[in-house]
Formats: structure tokens, C-alpha cells, sequence
């Protein structure tokens, strides 16, 4: 059988989990410095450790962990959930965040999940591959971070607020979030906060009732379109100070009322918003709200620029490569070319240069003289 690790300095833990994990070996530790001991002479398998200790901080026993080659896999359990402790946990090396109390079903989704890691880590780099992670390309440590944080996220219902270039991918990781979520089979809304002219925002978030204001007609918005599933704000940055009270009310109350109606509707939605501006709790009264930045920003997820992760620029262009159906050869030169680039237009720019080259190329392999910048 498995051999699985407890570090928790609470004993009803322990005798809970020996009861309910039969199909696992539990060793038990209760302090941080028996538990490191533990890990030299028992060898675990799987470690689950409390955050909260009597002698070390469960995250710096973390970090001692996945410090080492081929360390097993930590599940880090906490008796309250702070994003930021999640957040961390996750980038030292977590392969997940089980919040206390926990149910037999969590634990034990979590424990196999763990297991499958061990697994596919033999003959896979990343233990986050799946079928629809694909599309994420890259292998660097930077978009790594990314897939394990969206693996992570998913299965919540909190509000993730996803930041990074423009160009860099943001609505692709919106849509793997719903992908792997419990609400995969309901709709995903995306919307661009920019692109709604003031005067319409209201009708397009909430919908409107014949005749509320010259040519209206009866319709619903997104936020009832996107009951049951997903609703991706993109640009959220951009959206105008006048409209933010109303948004915030609505994801709040989860209720919405049509422009010109007087029904509240419920709506049952998870929020996924995205921006390539700096809005942070030092914004400006007059240009993003604190109240609303705090209520989306419970999950956080930075998308790396293209600058960030040069090593993915390889399989990159591979992938843009077979998507048109080719098998056309990169000259070495033609590659470093591309590698020393800043790319400003991250992903975006790159796939519109090497489309361009395969086209100059005329599908031929392709030479330092078909790469152009804009």
C-alpha cells in the first residue's frame, strides 16, 4: 500500500484519516521537525501537512520538500483559506490545498489525484498534463505555474481575476478554468468591457423589457445567459467607473433587475475577469473601485509574458505550424531570430509573423529573410 505522510499537531486528524484512508499506510507526525524526520526514514509516498505548526511554518517545510529531486507529492491542509497562502503554497511546489474541516470525498479526490501525479511524473515532465491543457503550449516553468494554478482553481466557485499582457492568452485560460469546473456542461459568456459603449452596458450585463428606452426589445444579458457557467469579463480594467457599482451589487447580491423591469432575477455564475492594466488597492477613486477590485481578485492568476518565457518560443512555432497543416522545417538562424525578439504583441504577434513567414516561404522551410517585425 501507499505510504501517506500526516503532519498535523492535531491528533483527531490523525485518528480520523487512519480510520478513513484504509486503502493507504499512514504515518503520523505531529510536530515539523518529527515530520522532516519522517520523510528521511519512512520514504512517504503522498505528505499531507497542516499549515499552522507548533515549531516551523508548514510552508517552509514545504519548501525544504520540493527543494529535493523526485520529492513526493504535499497536500497542504489548512484550517482557513487565505488566497495568498493558497497562491504560495501552489508556486513553492503543492500539488494542492485541502481546506479544514474536509470531507472523506475531498481528501480522497485529492489523495488520487496525488497518486495519478506519481504516475504520469514517470514518463511525463509535468504531472498537469491533460487532453485540454494542450492548448496551454509551452513546457517553461513560467506557463507551468500557470496549469498548475488553473488545475487548482477550477473546482472553486470563487472569483478568479486573471492579469497579464495583452496578447498573452487570458481568454484561453478563462475557458480551461470552466473546462475543468463543475460547470463545464453550462454556458461560458465572455465579454469585452472596452468594447461596450456606456450608455449600453447596463441592458448588455442585465438585459431589458420592451420598451425601457427608445427601440428597446426584450432580451437577456449576459449575466442570465451565463446561468449555470461561466461569466469571463475581459478587460475589466477598462470598464467605466459609473457602471463598476452596478456590477458589483449584481455579483454580490446574485441578482440582477432588466433595464426597465422591476423582477429581481437570480443568476448562479462564477466570475472570471481579466485585465492588461494595473489595477491594484492603490487605484485611484476615479478609475477602478477598491470594493470591486477586492471582490474579484479572490483568485489570482498572472499570465507571463512571451519576454518571460523564451524556452515555450520553440513550441510555439511548431504548434502554429502543424495548425496549418505542414510539416515545414525552421532554419536555426530563422529560429534564434525569432528567439532573441521582445515580442510587445507576446503570443498573438508570434503566431501572425509565423504565419507570415510560412506564407513567404511558400511552404518551404523557412529562412531568417521570411521573418519580419511590425
Amino acid at each position: 500500500m501507499l505510504k501517506v505522510l500526516l503532519i498535523d499537531d492535531d491528533y483527531r486528524h490523525h485518528r480520523i484519516l487512519r480510520i478513513l484512508l484504509k486503502e493507504y499506510t499512514l504515518i503520523s507526525a505531529s510536530t515539523g521537525k518529527e515530520g522532516i524526520d519522517k520523510i528521511k526514514n519512512e520514504d512517504p509516498d503522498i505528505i499531507l501537512l497542516d499549515i499552522k505548526l507548533p515549531d516551523i511554518n508548514g510552508i517552509e517545510i514545504l519548501k525544504k520538500i520540493t527543494s529535493k529531486p523526485l520529492s513526493p507529492p504535499v497536500i497542504m491542509l489548512s484550517g482557513f483559506s487565505n488566497p495568498d497562502i493558497v497562491v504560495e503554497s501552489i508556486r513553492t511546489g503543492a500539488v494542492d490545498f485541502v481546506e479544514k474541516p474536509y470531507t472523506t470525498e475531498k481528501i480522497s479526490w485529492s489523495l488520487h489525484n496525488a497518486v495519478s501525479s506519481c504516475i504520469e511524473s514517470a514518463v511525463e515532465p509535468s504531472p498537469y498534463f491533460y487532453p485540454e491543457m494542450e492548448v496551454l503550449v509551452g513546457v517553461s516553468p513560467a506557463i507551468s505555474r500557470v496549469k498548475r494554478l488553473i488545475t487548482l482553481f477550477a473546482p472553486s466557485d470563487l472569483p478568479v481575476l486573471i492579469t497579464g499582457e495583452s496578447g498573452t492568452g487570458k481568454e484561453l485560460v478563462a475557458k480551461l478554468i470552466h473546462t475543468f469546473s463543475s460547470r463545464r456542461n453550462g454556458p461560458f459568456q465572455a465579454r469585452n468591457c472596452a468594447a461596450i459603449p456606456v450608455s449600453l452596458i447596463e441592458s448588455e450585463f442585465f438585459g431589458s423589457e420592451q420598451g425601457a428606452f427608445t427601440d428597446a426589445v426584450k432580451r437577456q444579458g449576459c449575466f442570465e445567459l451565463a446561468h449555470g457557467g461561466t461569466l469571463f469579463l475581459d478587460e475589466i480594467g477598462e470598464m467605466h467607473i459609473s457602471a463598476q457599482v452596478k456590477i458589483l451589487r449584481a455579483i454580490e447580491d446574485k441578482e440582477i433587475i432588466k433595464v426597465g423591469g422591476t423582477r429581481k432575477i437570480t443568476v448562479d455564475i462564477r466570475i472570471i475577469s481579466a485585465t492588461n492594466v494595473n489595477i491594484t488597492e492603490d487605484a485611484p477613486s476615479d478609475g477602478f473601485r477598491r470594493d470591486l477590485y477586492y471582490r474579484i481578485n479572490t483568485l489570482p492568476i498572472y499570465i507571463p509574458s512571451l519576454r518571460e518565457r523564451k524556452e515555450d518560443i520553440l513550441f510555439l512555432v511548431h504548434h502554429f505550424l502543424e495548425r496549418r497543416g505542414g510539416k515545414v522545417c525552421v532554419h536555426d538562424a530563422a529560429m534564434r531570430k525569432l528567439v532573441d525578439h521582445d515580442w510587445p504583441g507576446n503570443i498573438r504577434e508570434l503566431r501572425n509573423v509565423v504565419e507570415r513567414a510560412l506564407l513567404l516561404s511558400n511552404g518551404e522551410k523557412i529562412e531568417p529573410g521570411h521573418i519580419f517585425f511590425n
